[in-house]
């Protein structure tokens, strides 16, 4: 729990009590119409992205219900291997406890995946984007294992293989992939092509990520690979991309976003400042 007492509360109950205020404070943009299979959510501080985090996990949770694993594919900001990574076994720490990994799944997915996913727990070192996603996940499924794999912005896809060694498991599972998308500023990341203040905020809104969020509602991950490296609105692109052909995999056919918010919402613009995107991937059929 590198980030713990820093990026979000370290302590159960101040981290439940500050899920369900953040879960409370707007509603979704909208709902799966279908059943959902996998979703996209931010990993920044939660004092900045936890609504929209909370309100993602909750969308995913209200349409799947219970689960046996999550797969979590996370965004890779410091290491530099090029293919998919999995924590193979054990358990993770969380504030609300151990949270145990699906070592038969983790197993099943390398064998499936070949060259594409290696057993590396040296790869999560250092890296905040799953472990500050974790409580959000663990309070919806408190029952479920999970399955950490870090994924390198232009890694070979590994999605579909987790799904498929998942089906052939008979594991009834879902995918929650992690990034954040814009990060603006000459400040804290030396990129500002808008200008700043509030046109610098509308532009990342209504321009920048929009691209991004329109090729995961139609659950393009190439597109969203390529948009990111183009136009650096997405740091996982390639855990958004292993989370949609995961989806797809398991029959997902849309993706829909729940909620979008910036950094900037709480500073009142200006400055450098992220933005973050709840999108919730969904099969055909009726939501549970």
């Amino acid at each position: 729990m590198m980030f713990a007492g820093a990026w979000y509360p370290g302590n159960p109950e101040e981290c439940r009590r500050a899920i369900e205020e953040f879960r409370s404070r707007r509603k979704p943009s909208t709902s799966p119409n279908g059943p959902a299979v996998a979703a996209v959510g931010p990993h920044a501080g939660w004092v900045f992205s936890g609504t929209t985090l909370a309100l993602t996990v909750g969308a995913l949770k209200a349409s799947c219900g219970e689960v046996d694993t999550v797969v979590c594919f996370g965004s890779v900001h410091f290491q530099s291997g090029k293919r998919a990574a999995v924590w193979p076994s054990g358990e993770w720490e969380t504030p609300l406890g151990p949270f145990e990994v699906d070592s038969k799944l983790a197993e099943a997915a390398i064998k499936r995946a070949g060259a594409a996913l290696e057993a590396d727990p040296h790869a999560h070192l250092n890296e905040h984007s799953l472990e500050v996603q974790l409580p959000f996940i663990q309070e919806a499924f408190p029952k479920a294992m999970f399955l950490p794999i870090a994924v390198p912005p232009l890694a070979p896809d590994c999605g579909a293989a987790v799904a498929e060694a998942a089906r052939e498991l008979g594991r009834r599972a879902v995918a929650f992939g992690s990034t954040d998308m814009t990060h603006y500023g000459l400040e804290h990341f030396g990129w500002a092509p808008a200008g700043e203040g509030p046109r610098a905020v509308k532009w990342v809104r209504e321009e920048n990520d929009r691209p991004a969020i329109e090729a995961m509602e139609r659950m393009d991950g190439d597109a969203v690979v390529r948009g990111a490296v183009e136009r650096r609105n997405a740091c996982g692109p390639g855990a958004v991309a292993a989370a949609i052909s995961f989806a797809r995999a398991l029959g997902g056919v849309q993706g829909r976003l729940v909620d979008y918010s910036t950094s900037a919402d709480s500073k009142a613009g200006g400055g450098s400042f992220v933005s973050y995107a709840g999108v919730v991937f969904e099969r055909e059929g009726s939501a549970k």
